[in-house]
């Protein structure tokens, strides 16, 4: 009998899991699948690049509720050879024809006229480029096993599937690929994405340039023109992924780096700066209410001084070195004692992403985090070429005069970020996590869990999780007690209660390497499906 997938997301086991520990390399990713196909690269002696690229291209087809070809990614690279630390930002910009207008009063959720240029291809090759050591045809070729032959769908893709299924249903090629007579896909089904395959294999055996020239390139767009999208195929021919400094400050003794804007990372730091001056350990195990409402109104303060500033910095004046900085967290904190109001400003809906950790046996580690933004994106399959796209438009929005207003060519504000902490130069720490506007929230308390509260990455990760929201307020797992639940609510107007493990507050991912042994650990949430997996 086929398990129920609602119920497998909403009562994750209660058995404790443990960290996973290993000397030579480590990875942990959300897809167990995935998760497998790098370690055999890793074992094969293929580098953290090399292995990101395998689980990379796999995720795509193993899970499209959360990442495909038709979306973006983050990459966040610690190379041992040189010791730099590298932000690749492969996000793309809205549509150079989009007629901002033809929304009306709001961006719909799905449907081709909300994807921004998909840019997860351009990323391959460009790690690969500057990073990996295998050739990406040979990496590819999981993937395309995967989406020739079929795999049985998890019991988290069934359930995302139907969530999503009458938007679905909307598309002919992307219900004829993921319902069955209107049925969303059931855990166990097999599902084979042959269009997939084939464009894959033109990626593999022509390179990625042939995702963004040629015969893929206008068969896609000439798909989305046809029902009403924008993307053209000048805008794949001209994309280019960006090379950058990632965002950095200190606490507690690390040096703390972020992907820079257009992504919403440096709220991390913020929050972090903000931080810092409390002893959170000594007031966790006094007043954990307390802990909780201060971490809280720290990233309250942020997210709300968020639409001054987060924007396309190609768009709008950015001053993140001012909005990092110690003297600036003084200010916030100033602002949280005054109790400044909550504004419910347009921001995303929401989100899914994977988001995986590689370290290899040099040294090199790699944060990796890809995406279609919402529940499969846009819904919207290309015609016959198996990709489906983004609707990562819906991080716009239309209020005039907003850094982060829709215009043609522009990036939207990020959601994706991953982070990773250094001492003595070299990363200590580096993970990242889904969840949309969550994401940033999830991993200030995976930090916080990690570093001032001494837990194991399989702890810091699985600890009960809160969630804020301006204008709506305060979001807790019901698997705090009940004494903090009550003082919380006396303390904020707005508390909410979810499930015990809501796969909506992150599902984290994280690699910790002990400075003095070496010795690398690892956690996987256990919100969602993913393994840590070593040698």
């Amino acid at each position: 009998m086929a398990s129920d997938p609602r119920a497998a997301q909403e009562n994750r086991p209660l058995t404790p899991r443990q960290p996973v520990y290993a000397r030579d390399s480590l990875l942990a990713c959300e897809n167990p699948l995935a998760a497998a196909l790098g370690l055999d690269v890793l074992r094969d002696g293929g580098n953290a690049i090399d292995a990101g690229l395998a689980i990379s291209a796999a995720i795509g087809v193993l899970k499209p509720s959360s990442s495909h070809i038709g979306g973006e990614a983050f990459l966040h690279v610690y190379w041992a050879q040189d010791q730099s630390l590298t932000i690749l930002n492969a996000s793309g910009p809205a549509p150079r024809s989009t007629v901002v207008e033809s929304y009306g009063e709001q961006i719909p959720q799905t449907g081709p006229a909300v994807c921004t240029v998909p840019t997860l291809v351009a990323a391959w090759e460009a790690a690969h480029k500057r990073w990996a050591s295998r050739p990406l045809a040979d990496l590819l070729q999981p993937a395309i096993r995967y989406a020739r032959e079929g795999f049985p769908a998890s019991n988290d893709l069934a359930w995302m599937c139907s969530v999503v299924a009458p938007q679905l249903a909307r598309f002919p090629a992307s219900a004829a690929l993921y319902l069955t007579d209107g049925q969303p896909l059931r855990p166990g089904q097999v599902l084979v994405q042959a269009d997939l395959a084939r464009t894959l294999e033109s990626i593999a055996k022509e390179g990625p340039q042939a995702f963004y020239h040629g015969d893929i390139a206008e068969r896609m767009t000439r798909a989305i023109a046809r029902d009403g999208g924008f993307l053209s195929t000048d805008d794949l021919a001209e994309y280019q992924p960006e090379f950058l400094e990632p965002v950095v400050t200190t606490y507690r003794g690390y040096t703390v780096t972020e992907q820079p804007p257009n992504s919403q990372g440096y709220l991390v730091l913020a929050a972090l700066n903000i931080l810092e001056p409390f002893d959170l350990a000594v007031l966790w195990r006094n007043k954990p209410a307390e802990a909780v409402h201060l971490m809280a109104e720290a990233m309250r303060v942020c997210l709300e001084e968020r639409r001054l500033y987060s924007g396309d910095p190609r768009f709008v004046d950015m001053p993140v070195e001012m909005l990092v900085s110690k003297e600036h967290a003084d200010d916030l904190r100033r602002k949280m004692a005054n109790g400044a109001p909550a504004i419910a400003e347009p921001a995303s809906r929401g989100g899914d992403t994977t988001c995986f950790v590689v370290a290899d046996r040099w040294g090199n580690v790699v944060t990796w985090i890809q995406s279609v933004f919402t529940l499969f994106g846009s819904c919207y399959v290309a015609g016959d070429t198996g990709v489906l796209l983004n609707n990562r438009c819906i991080g716009f929005t239309l209020e005039e005069g907003h850094p982060n207003r829709m215009a043609p060519g522009k990036r939207p504000l990020h959601t994706l970020n991953t982070y990773m902490l250094l001492r003595d130069g070299a990363p200590v720490i580096a993970g990242g996590s889904p969840g949309g506007e969550q994401q940033v929230q999830t991993n200030l308390q995976v930090l916080v869990n990690l570093i001032d509260l001494g837990m194991d990455p399989q702890r810091a990760i699985d600890a009960p999780r809160w969630g804020y929201t301006p204008g709506a307020g305060l979001k807790l797992e019901r698997r705090f007690a009940e004494e903090v639940v009550s003082q919380l609510t006396a303390l904020h107007s707005d508390v909410t209660m979810t499930g015990p493990w809501d796969g909506s507050m992150g599902r984290a991912e994280v690699i910790v390497r002990d400075p003095e042994t070496g010795v690398l650990a690892g956690g996987s949430d256990t919100r969602g499906e993913g393994c840590v997996l070593g040698i």
